[in-house]
């Protein structure tokens, strides 16, 4: 049975994610730019510096327009009583059921480029893998984490 998930990721995630794919492939324009001219300057073959730039643009194209929108239409996640659903991809969609009774431990966690758009992550532990439900606003995500530790009956990594 497929369900309408109604809950999804803040808007400032997409923001987080083109700056990441900016970055990232920025660096490997650069890096390309570079062995381009040190190819001029020692007489190496153009050839690979050129391979390297048209790869990386297509991917800081990709990467920082349209996989971070399309992530952010397909990602949705619901917690009922009894297990967590979550929704995810972009050309295969995947959904996963988390059984509470199953559910170790919960961990919230945000990095420098999440703080500074008021962003965090929360990953469900189970003995068998980790479910990461991540661009949510901080408030959002200790209120996730709060709520999964309760209905798993688990205590949280704040009380330890």
């Amino acid at each position: 049975m497929v369900r309408n998930l109604a809950n999804r990721r803040h808007p400032d995630a997409v923001k987080l994610s083109r700056i990441s794919g900016a970055i990232f492939n920025g660096t490997g324009i650069i890096l390309s730019l570079l062995y381009l001219l040190i190819a001029k300057i020692f007489g190496f073959t153009y050839i690979p510096g050129w391979i390297a730039l048209a790869v990386f643009c297509m991917l800081f194209i990709l990467f920082t327009w349209l996989i971070p929108t399309l992530s952010y239409r397909r990602f949705a996640y619901e917690v009922f009583e009894q297990e967590i659903e979550i929704q995810s991809g972009i050309f295969f969609i995947h959904n996963v059921l988390v059984p509470m009774i199953r559910v170790q431990h919960v961990e919230m966690e945000s990095g420098p480029f999440m703080r500074k758009y008021g962003l965090a992550a929360v990953t469900v532990v189970t003995a068998a893998s980790r479910h990461k439900i991540s661009g949510l606003k901080s408030e959002d995500a200790r209120r996730l984490q709060s709520q999964i530790a309760i209905l798993a009956r688990v205590k949280d990594d704040d009380d330890e």
